[in-house]
């Protein structure tokens, strides 16, 4: 038994100011304290420091700022500091009494997991450091054991391929985590819920984290799993077969494998496995073909064993408890970003939120962009990124050292692995949305542009349908949810849209006159403003088709933007469209054609509804 304390003291090290005071309360009480001075990013330090302080102390007191959950370090303290308290079976309010949380913010709202939310915590807004002291030793009068004393806190057994370090690079993911460790408990009731399978599945795109999140969970949330923690990949460079890994797994667990069959070697590892204590099974990236079968087979094969599962298939839904990943938070993002170069306030600094919006928060892309950052600064590669002949993100993964996961540094390389498996309908979806704003494409939009598209207009409609769906199959689009009486909708990530853009060739040049004449088709109703709230969904996207109005068609999409804004009284907007428009059609069509001489009396009125006479009357005259 090592030390002994009666506090284990979590905090970010950027609270160190902060907490002075409270910790010069506990000394006064003579209250013996854990708590670390520097700050520790990587897993194997974090993991000694809690096997060190955590298991001889008798309480985890965490200052819950709302920095508090963005540290890593912290949510591992706090982590096994629940899973510890969840085995205490002598004390049904365990995690009640064996971790305070104190609450310096005036909300609530940063604190994860949920169930320290929901449950008591104290509140230490505007609150003396003292009186907070007294709480705590009051408090721990009621506590007697130590977390060690009834858990052992230390890292999980790993079997099945080397031990993953995780990355000192990963970033919040605090509910995400929560989620999968909340559908893996399931399992555990199974018999009073009915509910629990024992196996979640973690999806999403190609390169958005999950083989990394999968790794922080099993890290983690190694100690609710004490019979350890087994790595199997589904597809691998070296095409490792499911029998190989079994293999490789019984010889580590000292089965005798020798002459016998794979399902022989199987039978006996299920019979090892069930006489173990609770293990995690880990299966990473499971193809986007498979099927539910294939998912049975490479599961969990003793039921003490709960198996979570990376994927970028949308297919097997039926199975388990699903979690869609989506993309790092404005704030997660900008923490990976900014983590080797912080950028000066103001230019930089939005600089750097541009850049995000333009990867749409994608993980890989914003870790390859780091790299960018720290040797080009935010305004060169942001002016690269917007550069319309070139990838900047090739150039940046060129710059990027090895990723955490051995991921494929080139983003393009990673989601033309899925864009190559969809058919001609898939493809073609993904070119128009392409053309199109990255904000939801109402679905009535595409099933239109199919028909228009489609040598046989009767099939237009189940082609869109069998596109978008072989593009959301793959992770590559996905429906939002509807929100009251909104159209059906599909969003593809700007990142795919990019890819597609730079690496899968030009759309057919029909399929970009057929989007062209669907939005001009639909915008012709703006002249009613009764129709603007069904217009709204699509104004991105027709705005979008006039960045570069090379032709007479997206002049008049530009025409049509400017009635929609003058209709519903925004004529500063309606001013510029106008304005485009007529630009556009003076070079197209000439100074005396007719559209032309349409456009500069659409100008004109709208600069006089502005004030703006003198500037009418130039129009009107002919400049």
């Amino acid at each position: 038994m090592g030390d002994q304390y009666d506090i284990f003291f979590s905090y970010a090290h950027a609270d160190k100011e902060a907490v002075k005071p409270l910790l010069a309360a506990f000394a006064a009480r003579a209250m013996d304290v854990f708590h670390d001075e520097t700050e520790i990013i990587d897993g194997q330090s974090i993991t000694r420091r809690i096997t060190d302080g955590l298991s001889g102390a008798k309480v985890l007191v965490a200052w819950y700022s709302e920095t508090y959950p963005t540290r890593r370090a912290c949510q591992w303290e706090l982590t096994a500091a629940i899973i510890a308290a969840q085995c205490d079976s002598s004390d049904i309010k365990a995690i009640e009494n064996r971790i305070l949380a104190l609450n310096p913010e005036s909300t609530r709202t940063h604190i994860q997991p949920l169930h320290i939310q929901d449950q008591r915590y104290i509140a230490a807004y505007d609150v003396d450091a003292d009186k907070l002291a007294q709480q705590v030793f009051d408090h721990l009068q009621r506590v007697d054991q130590t977390f060690g004393e009834f858990h052992h806190l230390t890292r999980p057994h790993w079997f099945g391929s080397n031990m993953r370090l995780g990355s000192n690079r990963f970033v919040g993911r605090v509910a995400d985590l929560w989620a999968i460790h909340s559908g893996l408990l399931k399992h555990n009731f199974a018999m009073i819920t009915g509910s629990g399978t024992g196996l979640v599945q973690v999806q999403g795109m190609g390169g958005i984290g999950k083989t990394l999140l999968a790794e922080e969970y099993a890290l983690r949330f190694g100690s609710a799993y004490p019979g350890g923690v087994f790595w199997l990949r589904a597809t691998s460079d070296t095409g490792e077969a499911l029998s190989t890994q079994i293999l490789r797994i019984a010889d580590h667990l000292t089965v005798e494998t020798a002459n016998l069959t794979p399902d022989q070697i199987l039978g006996l590892l299920r019979q090892k496995l069930s006489a173990m204590k609770p293990y995690l099974w880990v299966v990473d990236d499971v193809p986007p073909d498979a099927a539910t079968e294939d998912l049975i087979n490479w599961r969990a094969p003793s039921v003490n064993g709960v198996t979570l599962v990376t994927t970028r298939s949308t297919q097997m839904e039926g199975s388990g408890f699903v979690h869609r990943l989506d993309v790092l938070s404005d704030e997660e993002a900008l923490e990976l970003l900014t983590s080797r170069r912080t950028p000066k306030p103001d230019v930089e600094n939005a600089a750097a939120r541009e850049i995000l919006k333009l990867l749409g928060n994608h993980a890989l892309a914003v870790d390859v962009a780091r790299a960018a950052v720290d040797k080009l600064g935010y305004a060169d590669f942001l002016k690269r990124l917007k550069h319309s002949s070139t990838d900047a993100t090739d150039f940046a993964a060129k710059l990027s050292g090895e990723l955490p996961t051995g991921h494929e540094k080139q983003i393009a390389a990673t989601l033309l692995d899925s864009i190559k498996r969809l058919d001609e309908n898939g493809l073609n979806f993904l070119h128009l949305a392409a053309l199109l704003a990255p904000a939801p494409i109402p679905q009535e939009l595409v099933t239109d542009v199919f028909s228009r598209f489609s040598i046989e207009p009767v099939s237009g409609a189940d082609q869109a349908i069998l596109g978008m769906d072989a593009a959301t199959r793959e992770a590559l689009a996905e429906r939002p949810p509807c929100v009251d009486d909104a159209p059906e909708s599909i969003s593809v990530h700007v990142l795919v849209s990019r890819t597609i853009r730079f690496h899968a060739g030009d759309p057919p040049p029909a399929l970009r006159d057929a989007v062209i004449a669907a939005v001009i088709d639909c915008m012709k109703a703006a002249n009613d403003i009764r129709n603007h709230s069904h217009l709204l969904p699509l104004i991105a996207h027709a705005r979008a088709l006039t960045v570069h109005p090379l032709n007479v068609a997206t002049a008049e999409i530009l025409l049509w933007l400017g009635r929609f804004n003058r209709e519903r009284g925004a004529f500063a907007e309606a001013e510029f469209d106008y304005y485009r428009t007529l630009e556009a059609r003076k070079l197209l069509l000439g100074f005396e054609h007719y559209q032309t001489l349409c456009s500069m009396n659409n100008l004109a009125a709208t600069l006089s509804v502005r004030g703006k006479h003198a500037e009418a009357r130039a129009i009107e005259e002919g400049y």
